[in-house]
């Protein structure tokens, strides 16, 4: 299993947003560390937001928005990661809707994943 959480560096010197307690990954591979915990998940966040698109159609399943039981066929995900989905119908297909959806409309949270 793999997991995806914060974490202080050794050196108490920030925080980024890590896989396996290793390499700082998303927007923050590529800058200082951030101050706050708080500050890394939400960049983090913003990093998974940015990448949401759309991709592919779906058939299988009826809209995944809360309270919609229309037939979905349009599918949004998080490019490069294969555990972010959602497919929505015509009506909802946004890709506002599908950060919804996927539940990143707010700061990152821990994940496990294989």
């Amino acid at each position: 299993m793999n997991r995806r959480t914060v974490l202080e560096r050794t050196d108490h010197s920030g925080f980024h947003m890590v896989v396996n307690g290793r390499r700082p990954v998303g927007y923050c591979a590529h800058h200082a560390p951030h101050a706050t915990e708080a500050e890394a998940r939400e960049c983090f966040g913003q990093y998974q937001r940015d990448r949401v698109r759309e991709h592919g159609r779906a058939r299988w399943t009826s809209c995944m928005l809360k309270g919609c039981t229309a037939p979905a066929q349009r599918m949004f995900e998080v490019e490069g990661d294969g555990y972010a989905l959602a497919v929505l119908c015509d009506e909802h297909a946004t890709k506002e809707t599908a950060i919804q959806v996927m539940q990143l409309d707010g700061p990152a949270g821990d994940a496990w994943f294989s």
